[in-house]
């Protein structure tokens, strides 16, 4: 029922029960599986488009996208010990408006006082040309900071920014990011925070800021 911020609002949700009992745990996840009823709706509404190839997802223009699905869950909890990684802040907002999209990233930076030399940025950008401008307005405000895509992976899906987060967590944890990401910018040896962007349908959006432990 919350389309692209379901993953958002159930880390949100893990996020108040964890505030109350604070010794808990909790096992928080995304998961999607494309359905023939669901897949023929948003076919037909010009979201998806069985023309499109995931290798040429970012360097063919296309107003579409390609299907996808997927599942990541994570176990939640106060404990610093053996955590993969922190998630900071979540913030969501529903809007059509680049500025405003752009205004809400610039002030998580600065009330997070993000060090963007040790950033990476995680962009949910799924080659639909129609929803470039959001992409675009965001990575403008950090431009050199080092920006990887992922959807030629997995596709677009309501739950995605869980992969996101799972792709997160592997890079802080690794201090890795692998090749076959989509890449720009050169990559920093020492990634100690990730910022996720996500965009759903052109209104949706969230960004989800983690650390390492």
């Amino acid at each position: 029922v919350h389309n692209g911020l379901a993953f958002e609002n159930a880390l949100l949700d893990a996020q108040l029960w964890l505030s109350e009992k604070t010794t808990a745990q909790y096992l928080v996840g995304g998961v999607d599986e494309i359905s023939g009823y669901n897949y023929n709706i948003d076919r037909l509404a010009g979201w998806f488009s069985t023309d499109i190839e995931n290798k040429n997802l970012f360097s063919q223009p296309h107003a579409a996208t390609i299907a996808g699905e997927g599942a990541a869950m994570f176990l939640v909890n106060n404990q610093p010990q053996n955590a993969i990684a922190k998630v900071k802040a979540i913030k969501t907002l529903h809007t059509n408006e680049e500025q405003l999209l752009a205004t809400a990233f610039e002030e998580l930076i600065e009330a997070q006082n993000i060090n963007i030399k040790e950033t990476l940025l995680i962009s949910g950008y799924n080659g639909d040309t129609r929803q470039k401008k959001y992409h675009t307005a965001c990575k403008n405000i950090l431009p050199n900071t080092p920006l990887v895509y992922f959807k030629h992976l997995t596709g677009e899906f309501p739950t995605a920014t869980a992969f996101a987060v799972w792709l997160a967590c592997y890079c802080l944890n690794n201090s890795l990011v692998e090749n076959f990401l989509e890449i720009e910018n050169k990559i920093s040896t020492d990634i100690k925070n990730v910022v996720i962007y996500n965009s759903y349908h052109g209104t949706q959006h969230s960004f989800i800021y983690l650390t390492k432990k």
